[in-house]
């Protein structure tokens, strides 16, 4: 009985686990969505972007991204985000 609720713990654990990494992928492909429209962002910065997972970060890069007029406007405000 006690490895059965450990192994549906861990089952529970990790669906969650993974509701949260597709939320982030989700997040992540909307900035570069969005920026597709504007023009192409530096290797290091989509680099920064991809590996993160601060889900606060993400949604202010999200919405700087939504009004960027330009690659350059977005990538100033970004290293200001990520610094």
């Amino acid at each position: 009985m006690i490895f059965e609720e450990m192994m549906r713990d861990e089952r529970k654990a990790g669906r969650e686990e993974g509701r949260e990494e597709g939320a982030l992928l989700a997040k992540r492909a909307f900035i570069f969505e969005l920026l597709e429209d504007v023009g192409t962002i530096s290797e290091e910065l989509e680099v920064q972007i991809h590996e993160l997972s601060d889900e606060e970060q993400l949604k202010v890069l999200h919405k700087l991204a939504a009004k960027a007029e330009s690659i350059e406007d977005f990538e100033e405000e970004a290293k200001k985000v990520l610094a």
